[in-house]
């Protein structure tokens, strides 16, 4: 137990820290000429080096955790919508007012659709309906269309660190996302999803902060690129990740609260009758039942003479 609480914190540590590293590789790393970080850079480095530790821990940790004392629906009790929603609607609302293209037109209607399906896994009486889990299907499929739109983006470099980033991010999203609807359609893998969302938290960590602070360090003139308009693209990307991350972690606390046991209540019709045993009399019956025991009939009779 003290094994995987220490793996646990060391899950949590490495994924800040990751987070932080990127946050100041971008000031501190980044080459504006070619869009890349500097030849030699570190802190980029030891950034995906603590991701992909905090990941492992997580993984580590996953795997040493009992199935039992995972919870069976690690989803919301009452209504409260996912911190991801924001996330699609900021995306949604970035792609309809800086993208022309067909393919952003009809992703930004999915990640509306996205946020739509968050709203209805916050409140129980429509987690397991019908048109939840299409819509969470939907959901991946607008995730994989944004993708697309970053992989096939001609304005930015194929392997700058931003495109780079976020496509990862998106990629443990959507991992996160499928295994999530398991749960949906009846066929839970609870520590599936508890290694998928550590992964999606610790990899997520690398643009979930980087990108959104990397929009404001150029209004701010810190940093220099030769596209805003484009950054704000790949910020809003990253602020996605940003909320699917927080939301990977709620869901691995959810995941690790023991469930409640349910009150046991014995029913008769379950009791095996034991054939060999005497039956109990009315008076017999009614001394077990009494806190005190009455007199008998004997002891109350008073004597003729």
């Amino acid at each position: 137990m003290k094994k995987i609480s220490l793996l646990r914190i060391a899950f949590v540590g490495c994924t800040a820290l990751a987070a932080l590293l990127q946050l100041l590789a971008l000031p501190l790393s980044h080459d504006p000429g070619t869009n890349y970080f500097q030849r030699g850079a570190i802190l980029p480095i030891l950034a995906i080096v603590f991701a992909l530790l905090g990941a492992i821990c997580g993984t580590v940790a996953a795997c040493l955790t009992n199935a039992k004392d995972l919870n069976e629906f690690p989803f919301a009790k009452d209504l409260s919508p996912s911190p991801v929603t924001l996330g699609f609607l900021a995306v949604a609302l970035v792609l309809v007012l800086k993208e022309t293209s067909t393919l952003a037109k009809a992703t930004a209607i999915l990640m509306l659709l996205s946020a739509l399906y968050e709203m209805l896994m916050g409140y129980p009486k429509t987690q397991r309906h019908t048109a939840t889990v299409s819509l969470g299907l939907l959901s991946v499929i607008g995730m994989i269309l944004l993708n697309a739109i970053y992989y096939f983006d001609a304005r930015m470099e194929m392997n700058s660190p931003f495109k780079v980033s976020v496509q990862v991010g998106l990629l443990f999203a959507m991992l996160a996302r499928t295994s999530e609807l398991r749960y949906l359609v009846g066929r839970p893998q609870p520590r599936t999803l508890l290694i998928l969302s550590s992964w999606a938290a610790s990899i997520g960590a690398i643009s979930a902060l980087s990108l959104p602070a990397s929009y404001a360090l150029l209004r701010m003139g810190k940093l220099e690129l030769p596209s805003p308009n484009l950054l704000l693209v790949y910020a809003a990307g990253g602020f996605l990740i940003l909320c699917a991350s927080i939301s990977s972690l709620l869901r691995i606390r959810a995941l690790l609260k023991k469930p409640v046991a349910a009150p046991m209540l014995e029913d008769a019709a379950d009791v095996i009758p034991d054939d060999d045993a005497e039956p109990i009399s009315e008076k017999e019956s009614e001394a077990v039942c009494d806190d005190e025991v009455t007199p008998t009939e004997d002891s109350n009779r008073k004597d003729p003479t």
